[in-house]
């Protein structure tokens, strides 16, 4: 059954759905919900009230988006926005029109759906996101790049924009009025402007108030698409350029950094207890959100390890764009998450675990039969093209490489199925040695990335699988040799 066909199906059980609902009388409904409650939170829109349509029905209008979405070369919207669209489309054609009777066939599903996406995309435009950010504290440095991320410190920010955020205090007034006036409500019901003012003032200062948690803002533009998709890439696009400089710069100095919308470290932390006479007792100590490094970092960034900045600002740009990265870029950024998450993260074992699952995304293809025949487990995958990246990029024999390589996994196999305690002595050491080995092995695996082209696409496993391979052989030869 091909998508047209699937999406008439889904359509066709929807308006049986709705049309079973409106059947019944009000004691049979209250009767059905209650032994099917769920069904009660999903409706759509009919004139100017809502009708059930139930979760199953609601699920369906989701497939439609997704598979109409899965034919879109640019991702411009998410399947709940677009989603919404649909049921809005379905009950104007289906249910309010003057075909709400006529045969639902393939031809009016695609004009339905046609239609949802057009109306959507009225409302695309491209936008700018400003993302308040913990980075560095920093007396001199205004201004600093990592790929289409431009971060502001906040003096520098407010310098450049606190005349626009004086402005939109008038035009939030304006526009609250205004709409007001276009809906028509009562007198009674519509803001005076000393309230639209309030409402405006508000609105401004809470902004404002957020951004002073914070010493940095980072500023990304996005292309034209729906609102919401605008900003998950520009957020998904602000960690993975604070993740860049985790990783170029290591943990030790980069565990603090963050936007504003993560759950890391708090910044203040309380202790009330009572001792052994009774008497209550308490505690408060504050951390800065920012790292304390001094003003060499960005310098470090720029010259040290200005060849990756240069390769890890094309993975970046790709995030930017509404096309799905290239096979490579989307495989060392997912890497790349997994290995900022654990520079954040404050469990040692918690890093272990992640630590080593940025590496297997770097490394791991799948299990895949060697020269014998016989198949190679993901283990032996990982810890052989570990050893080799760890080994290129510090200058260590292979045998070292391997035995560190096969140290951490199993610290991870083991956490993960068990047979070791969260709480097991030596954790903390065994992060920082899962630390070192995956930011080695996805800096030297970058520049293999990068070697094979990190903006090529299509770009089969298959084919890393036979890279990789000529890698391991090439490097086995050398260390028997």
């Amino acid at each position: 059954m091909n998508h047209r066909q699937k999406n008439v199906n889904d359509l066709e059980f929807i308006r049986q759905r709705i049309e079973w609902f409106l059947t019944k009388t009000p004691e049979d409904l209250m009767g059905y919900l209650k032994e099917n409650q769920q069904d009660s939170f999903y409706s759509i829109p009919f004139q100017q009230r809502m009708l059930l349509c139930g979760r199953e029905a609601s699920i369906r209008f989701d497939d439609i988006a997704k598979r109409h979405l899965g034919t879109q070369k640019k991702k411009a919207t998410g399947v709940a926005k677009f989603s919404s669209e649909l049921k809005k489309e379905f009950s104007r054609m289906f249910l309010e029109s003057e075909t709400a009777n006529s045969e639902l066939n393939e031809r009016s599903a695609d004009r339905m759906i046609t239609n949802a996406y057009r109306q959507l995309s009225r409302k695309f435009e491209p936008l700018i996101h400003y993302i308040p950010c913990s980075i560095f504290f920093s007396s001199n440095i205004e201004k600093f790049e990592i790929g289409p991320v431009v971060f502001l410190h906040k003096r520098e920010f407010m310098r450049l924009h606190s005349d626009e955020l004086t402005t939109l205090r008038t035009e939030l007034v304006e526009h609250i009025l205004s709409q007001a006036k276009e809906q028509d409500l009562p007198k009674k019901q519509s803001p005076t402007k000393e309230q639209a003012l309030m409402i405006g003032n508000r609105l401004v200062d809470g902004v404002v108030s957020s951004f002073e948690s914070c010493k940095w803002i980072a500023s990304v533009e996005i292309e034209a698409c729906e609102e919401g998709e605008s900003g998950r890439r520009a957020l998904e696009t602000t960690g993975a350029a604070l993740n860049v400089i985790k990783l170029l710069l290591g943990s030790d100095h980069t565990f603090r950094l963050k936007t504003v919308y993560d759950e890391t470290h708090a910044s203040k932390s309380a202790k009330l207890f009572r001792n052994k006479d009774g008497k209550l007792n308490c505690s408060l100590s504050s951390t800065p959100q920012d790292n304390v490094v001094g003003d060499d970092w960005l310098s470090v960034l720029k010259e040290s390890m200005s060849h990756y900045l240069n390769i890890c600002s094309i993975t970046l740009d790709a995030l930017v764009k509404l096309e799905t990265p290239p096979p490579l870029c989307d495989r060392f950024l997912g890497a790349l998450a997994w290995y900022g998450d654990a520079v954040s993260e404050r469990s040692a074992s918690s890093k272990i675990v992640k630590y080593v699952s940025a590496i297997e995304r770097m490394t791991g293809t799948g299990i895949e039969k060697g020269e014998d025949g016989k198949a190679r487990s993901v283990t032996d995958i990982v810890v052989s093209r570990t050893s080799v990246l760890y080994s290129i990029a510090t200058g260590e024999s292979l045998v070292e490489s391997v035995e560190k390589a096969k140290y951490i996994y199993d610290r991870r196999s083991r956490l993960v199925h068990g047979s070791l305690p969260p709480s097991y002595d030596g954790r903390a050491s065994d992060a920082e040695k899962a630390e070192q080995i995956a930011r080695m092995t996805l800096l030297s695996g970058l520049d293999f990335f990068s070697s094979l082209g990190l903006d090529r696409s299509p770009f089969s496993t298959k084919k890393l699988k036979a890279h990789f391979r000529k890698l391991e052989e090439c490097h086995t030869q050398k260390a028997t040799v």
